[in-house]
């Protein structure tokens, strides 16, 4: 009986609100115009449009760029925002520092990104 219980204080006091409820992955999909863009985030490539991709929150959101042969790179900054579920982490002070940790204390606002990208000038 005794272990059940110490495990399921261990539980809660080893987790935050956001990262419970929200998790600390979103879904984002990166479109373009044309389609068929390299898309690097943070200079990392991470494929082609259009796709999907589980991206971490992060308390700095990441800067995306789109390339593409005989295109202008378009450069973009995602978009996140406070996580209202930290809010409840108000009573339990661990709690934020682990959504901190995790990233879970941010959300992406927006989930699909579109480029349209310029063709270069010859």
């Amino acid at each position: 009986m005794y272990k059940y219980l110490l495990c399921i204080i261990a539980v809660l006091l080893l987790s935050g609100c956001a990262t419970i409820f929200t998790g600390s992955f979103d879904n984002v999909t990166f479109k373009s115009i044309p389609d068929g863009a390299k898309v690097h985030i943070n200079g990392n490539l991470v494929g082609k449009t259009p796709m999907t991709l589980l991206i971490k929150r992060n308390i700095s959101p990441p800067q995306v760029m789109f390339r593409l042969d005989d295109y202008e790179s378009r450069h973009i900054m995602m978009n996140n925002s406070f996580n209202v579920v930290s809010i409840f982490n108000f009573f339990f002070w661990p709690g934020f520092f682990i959504d901190l940790a995790t990233g879970a204390l941010m959300k992406y606002d927006v989930v699909t990104y579109e480029a349209d990208l310029e063709a270069k000038k010859k």
